[in-house]
């Protein structure tokens, strides 16, 4: 089960609990600003504003082999350019208009990932 399991949050804290208790299951620091070194962070990926997303912090997390989600896409624009960065994965208010973009702009998005939209608000790009 822990491979379909994320769990992401504001508190580190109860972060490095869930770490503790069971260190399969992928965590995500959700974060407003970003500062120090948060390549120390022990977690899997960094939950991002779209106003955090640049070029630096991509290459950033990059080099601290962290994943990036970035939230709340609510704007056909927004998404795209989201796009076209380096990031794994999309949090949005617009499920129909994320789907509909990501089938029209992004050929590499399989049924799979395009099917999400029955399930949740988290569109992922592989």
């Amino acid at each position: 089960m822990e491979e379909r399991v994320l769990i992401q949050s504001f508190s580190y804290t109860f972060l490095k609990l869930i770490r503790e208790k069971n260190p399969d299951i992928k965590l995500g620091q959700i974060m407003y600003a970003a500062f120090g070194r948060l390549e120390d962070l022990d977690v899997d990926f960094y939950t991002v504003k779209t106003n955090m997303v640049s070029k630096s912090f991509v290459a950033r997390a990059r080099r601290a082999d962290k994943g990036i989600f970035v939230w709340v896409i609510d704007k056909e624009e927004e998404l795209k350019n989201m796009m076209t960065y380096d990031i794994d994965a999309v949090i949005t208010s617009d499920l129909a208009m994320t789907v509909e973009t990501l089938k029209t702009e992004y050929t590499q998005v399989d049924e799979q990932i395009v099917g999400i939209e029955k399930h949740t608000n988290l569109a992922i790009r592989e």
